[in-house]
């Protein structure tokens, strides 16, 4: 009889013990199982943000996109950006001259004060007064036969005729007399007139007076 109480005590025990241990089972499942659910959510908001920014559009070739995931202006030589286009496009004062290994528009200054850019983009001379173009030196020089007298309001050099036959200019661009035999400069006239005492006999192979 003893040992039928006992044996009765622990199975109702065992019973009550499994109870509560089935119970328990069931909590803890039921928080795990949110808890997966919740770090199935973090992960899946991670993967998300990381696949739209990989899908971020950078239009090249003016913009490239940065370890940051930010997409910033990107322009070659002379360039700036421009906003109305989408484009780097040249610096004032700079022309187009082709592109570089990225396909960007690459563009070169447009040397003042000879030069300047045309509405389509191109450089092309600009002289002052009596100047010509000079490739050797890349500016506007004096024309054959007029010297240097300043220069216009762009900083070009101006240039005057130096008026023949009576006046030559020198390798220093000056503008000089010169004046036949027997004849001297009358600034009234622009001219070379002939001494006192001496009289016009013609005119020689420059075209000056000569007098004798």
């Amino acid at each position: 009889m003893h040992y039928s109480n006992c044996l009765s005590i622990l199975i109702v025990s065992s019973i009550v013990i499994l109870g509560k241990w089935s119970n328990a089972r069931v909590i803890f499942d039921n928080e795990y199982r949110d808890n997966l659910e919740e770090e199935d959510k973090t992960l899946l908001k991670q993967f998300n943000k990381r696949h739209v920014k990989r899908q971020t559009i950078c239009p090249t070739p003016y913009h490239v996109l940065t370890a940051d995931n930010r997409c910033v202006w990107s322009c070659g030589q002379g360039t700036q950006p421009d906003t109305s286009t989408n484009e780097c496009v040249c610096q004032d004062g700079y022309y187009e001259t082709g592109t570089d290994q990225f396909g960007r528009r690459v563009c070169t200054i447009c040397p003042k004060p000879y030069h300047v850019v045309t509405s389509d983009n191109r450089c092309v001379w600009s002289c002052g007064q009596g100047t010509q173009p000079d490739i050797t030196t890349n500016e506007c020089v004096c024309q054959d036969g007029y010297y240097e007298t300043g220069t216009d309001q762009f900083g070009r050099r101006v240039c005057t005729i130096c008026p023949k036959p009576y006046h030559v200019v020198t390798s220093d661009s000056r503008c000089v007399w010169s004046c036949g035999q027997g004849t001297q400069p009358d600034t009234s006239t622009n001219e070379c007139v002939c001494q006192d005492g001496y009289y016009e006999t013609g005119t020689d192979q420059f075209g000056r007076r000569v007098c004798t």
